[in-house]
């Protein structure tokens, strides 16, 4: 399956959004937040077809100077096919600092954004729910180094 990447640009990108964070989040109002709060969101959309096969939400922290990933979902008919390391690169290629935090009992998950650069910041204990934290993950684009002359 091919994908591009693009932002929302109907109603219908919006209709799609939610059938896929209903089915990863079992109807959380989560998705309230999302679409109110988020300063981008990109979309996973297989070519051809133009359906949406995933999301990646995001929020621009002006004031710290990073932008925090809010939630990625890739459709469960299109997993395993390389759309989460899409938007995630997408994401890479347009920002500076990225932070996110991960369940920290998901080995896969966690082994998943080590492969993209991202480094374990700190533990946040009981996040998700008592005896289950999350991993504080940060991604700072590498500084171009220049050369020294002699």
């Amino acid at each position: 399956m091919e994908y591009d990447v693009r932002t929302i640009t109907s109603l219908s990108d919006v209709s799609q959004l939610v059938r896929i964070h209903n089915t990863t989040w079992h109807h959380s109002l989560g998705i309230i937040d999302l679409l109110e709060n988020a300063s981008e969101c990109f979309l996973l959309v297989e070519r051809g077809s133009g359906k949406v096969a995933g999301y990646l939400f995001l929020e621009t922290d002006s004031e710290r100077g990073f932008v925090e990933i809010n939630d990625l979902a890739i459709d469960p008919a299109h997993r395993q096919q390389g759309g989460g390391r899409m938007l995630m690169q997408h994401a890479l290629a347009h920002y500076d600092y990225l932070k996110l935090n991960a369940d920290a009992t998901n080995q896969k998950l966690i082994d998943f954004y080590w492969h993209l650069g991202f480094k374990t910041e700190s533990v946040l204990e009981n996040y998700y729910a008592i005896d289950k934290d999350a991993l504080r993950m940060v991604w700072r684009k590498p500084r171009e180094s220049t050369p020294v002359k002699a």
